[in-house]
């Protein structure tokens, strides 16, 4: 005979004692510093007194609780969010403030206290180019030759294709015709068959 362990699991004295509570209770407690959720009619209470609707359940099983229009002016930033929005597990009935916890934590002399910033200091060395200008002009009139041949002599001024695979294929056929023709004009025909051979 097998024996099996059955667990249950207990609510928290404070989620039980929230079960019990009517809706105008629940409001005051929320604003001792509290979401607390009414699970009978899906909302919450936020520490303003607002009431937070149902805005979406997570992949984690969360219920996510929120109030744009009422939020958006609101002073008090009781979430770390931009909007006030209050996320509880199926079981959680009421959570505290993230802002009170900050301060309750910083209020306890046992917290450790975050270790100060230090500036770290790095040197950037920059070196200067001075351009020769007669060098970068011979270049330019180097490069300038090719191109201008294929745009007049080849009539090739657009590309037919689209896509950068294409055009590059494209561009490979004009320097190639290029090639060529430069080849017979330093070469000849006939040098260029016996080379072939």
């Amino acid at each position: 005979m097998e024996t099996v362990e059955v667990k249950k699991r207990a609510l928290p004295t404070f989620d039980s004692a929230v079960l019990n509570m009517t809706s105008e209770q629940m409001r005051a407690k929320a604003l001792e510093g509290f979401f607390v959720r009414d699970a009978e009619r899906n909302l919450v209470y936020c520490p303003q007194g607002k009431i937070l609707r149902q805005k979406s359940i997570k992949r984690n099983g969360n219920i996510r609780y929120c109030n744009k229009l009422a939020c958006k002016k609101c002073k008090c930033k009781c979430t770390i969010s931009k909007f006030k929005e209050a996320d509880f597990s199926k079981d959680d009935l009421i959570k505290a403030i993230s802002t009170h916890r900050r301060e309750d934590a910083s209020n306890d002399g046992n917290a450790n206290p975050k270790p100060p910033r230090t500036t770290v200091v790095k040197k950037v060395v920059r070196y200067v180019l001075h351009l020769d200008q007669k060098k970068m002009d011979n270049r330019k009139c180097l490069s300038e030759h090719p191109f201008g041949t294929i745009k007049r002599a080849f009539g090739d001024y657009y590309f037919l294709l689209k896509g950068f695979a294409k055009v590059g294929a494209e561009m490979g056929l004009f320097c190639l015709s290029y090639n060529i023709r430069r080849a017979i004009n330093l070469k000849g025909v006939p040098a260029l068959v016996t080379a072939l051979r």
